[in-house]
């Protein structure tokens, strides 16, 4: 035989591809071939256009169909909320209405799939490429809830009308959640040994809290951990809802086995605050750029993004849906299964939300109920935002819309990181209108708590009512009527009464009205004309003057009378004041006036700023120092009219004083060049590196604490009504805050005048600011650095330590204190002076029967 019928014959290799086009001799295909080859291509371009159109009707017919059931349910619940007595058939009616809605045979969707596999036969001879389509194998054979599945689902689809209208929004939305009926007969086909898990123990019990979310530090882990907690509830359910399973966990391909992965899905839940959130040998699916948007950096500016960032490429090819022809690695047809898996737009993870809304003005770490929104602007390139409304929400992968693989949702979606821990619905909403809606807060708090928060007011009101009133009650039992009469009060006794007042009740009032009274004796021409003369009434000296001044007052004031430093002060005024007295340069009178100008400010300011007025014993405790003050100032009482007589109590006599007070403003106070010019130095120079019209405003506020008289003699300008208004609004707000709300000031807390112990290094006393100027306050790392002393810089004043010992930081010797020219003179004249009014100090009675009729103690 020869080789020729022994061996077959080797064919030629067939090269790839169809015959070029172009191709010379016997290439070249035939008219007939290129006619049939362009009839195939329309063909298949015929066959995809008539897909889709399918796919359309199903999605206009399930749109439909929700929205009959919608309006059922509607009316459905309009009627539950009528009479029920003549509203049963009504109900029934409407009930089954919705049960025919809702039971829809597969007759139709059986019959189109057999219309569309006898066209695909008959059309066997016309040449078309292969179509590989490839489905998520966990989604069939009950393997979501164990008694049903996706594919049984979607046997319900049912084909619309062509004439119904579709929107070109829609058209692909419904694709994964309700598949077509080529997709449905092809699951038939596939047969799979699937597990099924029915029996998994629910988290927590029925009684599981909605979130423990609260207690993680930032709001990142506070997100990730409510969408964690979430979905495991979704998981461990087996009653949640199918589809609802579906959408929540359609990116995680280990789901198939449940039972695996329910203990590390419980181990993420339940980890400890602070805890991993997240598998780390889990990939990160960066769908729609998530994890990008809003990424943080490192400290050389390199953005840092979530680690083992991929496409999910794999988990496409095991969704239910045909695959797009073409290379299934390229990024381009990785977006376009995206896009039409319904993930197409833009995609957050939890990072990129928090991004998002600090981006938006949101205050993330604010300890409010809600947080604070501060600029609601949104920024170019990005979706406004609703008009009043700042809202952000989980959308579901069915409410995404998508034009030509671009984004058209105003609102961004958020992804999830392998387990969902970002894919749920929950809502963070926001309500603004201009600004955060405390006012919506607290009708939300007062509808919950109503009883609540009115017994705890009322409580709180009744025990601050209690309180405020304990120390006035305190004060008056030993003068209660059957007790101790007014004129029996010892010196004591009002010197106790007087710091209670000063120190506890009315610290603000005590310390205004002792600067009024300072400045009122300005307005009367012949202290203001010896002002000028002994040159104390100048810029250098003014700031010292008035310290030494307050100093002097505040010793007396918080001091007993048989005290050293109350003697000591008292005949240290005495010493500054001999000289002047005896040239008559300051008279009688004019002492007179000072020491009731200190009483009358004091009843008249805390009369008019503070909670409550004064009481007639509290009125007879400053009678009774006022009285004792001014005899050991060698003070006369001749002007008053019941000198001769004697004064029943303390009472009495500060009536009287004050009373002369007025009459003599009235009388002697008048606008006079060194009035004017005492004004000046005082208020003007000490702010002299403020704006022209801060001077104006501090010139009027002043004038609004004096009477007509005494504003008009110290050339003050009067407050207009805006400025009077406010004045009075804040005067009136205060003391509504400080009768209804505010406790009393405890004896802890007590305002001292002065300090009680002298400096340990000096042995000399130092003094709390009061003015620009730091005159004997100690140099202290706050004193100097402190948010008072940023104030007093710039408001132009100083700080302790500046200009060496100009300030006199060691402190104050009240042997020594007042002007410099007498600073080191006078301590013969004080000793003497302070035996004597030691001696006085034993009285314990100034208003008894026991009184000499010259108005002195004998």
């Amino acid at each position: 035989m020869s080789d020729s019928t022994t061996k077959p014959q080797k064919r030629p290799p067939r090269s790839a591809g169809r015959r070029r086009l172009d191709a010379p001799g016997e290439a070249i295909l035939s008219e007939d071939r290129r006619s049939q080859i362009r009839r195939a291509q329309k063909t298949y371009r015929l066959k995809k256009e008539a897909t889709l159109q399918q796919y359309q009707k199903q999605v206009a017919f399930l749109e439909n169909r929700m929205k009959e059931i919608r309006n059922s349910l509607a009316d459905y619940r309009v009627t539950l909320q009528s009479s029920l007595e003549d509203t049963h058939c009504e109900l029934l009616r409407d009930f089954d209405s919705i049960l025919s809605l809702l039971t829809c045979s597969s007759e139709d969707v059986v019959q189109s799939v057999n219309d569309i596999s006898s066209r695909e036969t008959s059309k066997k001879s016309i040449p078309q490429p292969s179509r590989n389509i490839q489905y998520d194998e966990h989604f069939t054979n009950d393997a979501i809830s164990g008694q049903y599945s996706i594919a049984e689902r979607s046997s319900t689809c049912i084909e619309t009308p062509p004439e119904t209208e579709v929107s070109p929004h829609q058209e692909i939305r419904e694709m994964v959640l309700c598949p077509s009926p080529l997709v449905i007969q092809e699951q038939r086909r596939l047969d799979y040994d699937q597990p099924t898990v029915q029996s998994i123990d629910r988290f927590g019990g029925a009684n599981v809290p909605d979130s423990y979310s609260f207690l993680e530090s930032s709001f990142t882990r506070r997100l990730k951990r409510s969408g964690l907690e979430h979905a495991f509830r979704i998981f461990s359910d087996p009653r949640s809802d199918p589809l609802e399973v579906f959408r929540v966990f359609r990116l995680v391909p280990c789901f198939k086995d449940r039972a695996k992965m329910y203990p590390y899905f419980r181990d993420l839940v339940t980890s400890e605050r602070g805890g991993s959130l997240e598998i780390s040998t889990l990939p990160f699916y960066c769908i729609g750029g998530a994890g990008t948007h809003y990424a943080t950096k490192d400290e050389k500016g390199n953005f840092i993004y979530p680690p083992k960032m991929r496409l999910p490429r794999r988990i496409l090819g095991t969704l239910p849906m045909p695959a797009i022809p073409g290379d299934p690695n390229s990024a381009q047809q990785a977006q376009s299964n995206l896009e039409l898996c319904g993930f197409g737009g833009q995609w957050f993870d939890c990072r990129d939300v928090e991004g998002y809304l600090r981006e938006k003005g949101v205050d993330l770490d604010g300890p409010g109920l809600f947080p604070t929104v501060h600029n609601l602007a949104p920024s170019p390139g990005q979706s406004e935002l609703e008009p009043g409304l700042l809202e952000t929400q989980y959308i579901s992968s069915s409410e995404t819309q998508t034009t030509d693989g671009k984004s058209a949702t105003a609102r961004p979606q958020f992804c999830a990181e392998c387990l969902p821990c970002c894919d749920t619905e929950r809502t963070l909403q926001i309500s603004v209108d201009g600004m955060l809606d405390a006012t919506g807060l607290l009708c939300t708090l007062w509808s919950k708590y109503r009883l609540t928060i009115a017994i705890t007011f009322i409580s709180y009101i009744t025990l601050v009512g209690l309180l405020r009133y304990r120390r006035m009650a305190k004060i008056e039992a030993p003068f209660a009527p059957g007790k101790k009469d007014l004129s029996e009060m010892t010196v004591k006794e009002a010197h106790d009464i007087l710091n209670q007042l000063q120190e506890l009740e009315f610290p603000h009032a005590f310390s205004k009205a002792r600067k009024i009274a300072l400045l009122k004796a300005g307005g009367i021409p012949t202290m203001s004309k010896l002002f000028a003369v002994t040159g104390q009434n100048n810029k250098r000296n003014s700031g010292k003057r008035a310290v030494d001044t307050e100093i002097l007052l505040r010793e007396v004031q918080s001091k007993p009378r048989d005290s050293d430093r109350y003697t000591t002060a008292v005949a240290r005024m005495n010493y500054l004041h001999a000289r002047y007295r005896r040239a008559n340069k300051i008279t009688d009178n004019d002492l007179l006036h000072t020491l009731g100008d200190g009483l009358a400010e004091i009843v008249t300011v805390v009369e008019r700023e503070e909670w409550r007025k004064l009481t007639d014993v509290e009125k007879c405790a400053l009678g009774i120092f006022h009285k004792n003050l001014g005899e050991d100032m060698g003070i006369p009482f001749d002007a008053l009219p019941s000198k001769s007589d004697g004064w029943k109590n303390g009472v009495h006599f500060a009536i009287e004083l004050m009373e002369w007070t007025v009459r003599y403003e009235e009388e002697v106070a008048k606008p006079t060049a060194t009035n004017d010019q005492y004004v000046r130095v005082y208020v003007d120079s000490a702010l002299s590196s403020l704006p022209g019209f801060i001077r104006t405003t501090v010139r009027k506020m002043l004038g609004n604490d004096l009477d007509d008289v005494m504003r008009t003699s110290l050339c003050l300008e009067s407050p207009g009504p805006v400025l009077w208004f406010l004045l009075a609004f804040i005067r009136e707000a205060r003391k509504v805050f400080l009768r209804y709300l505010a406790l009393p000031r405890s004896s802890s807390s007590a305002i001292k005048l002065v300090q009680d112990t002298p400096n340990q290094v000096t042995r000399l006393y130092n003094f709390e600011r009061k003015t620009l100027q730091p005159w004997y306050v100690q140099p202290t790392f706050w004193s100097k650095w402190g948010l008072g002393a940023f104030l007093v810089r710039a408001l132009g004043g100083k700080v302790p330590g500046s200009r060496g010992d100009r300030y006199q930081p060691g402190g104050y010797d009240l042997m020594t204190i007042g002007p410099e020219p007498q600073k080191e003179h006078g301590a013969e004249e004080m000793r003497s002076d302070i035996e004597v009014i030691k001696a006085r100090g034993v009285a314990t009675c100034p208003f008894s029967q026991a009184k000499a009729k010259s108005g002195h103690f004998e």
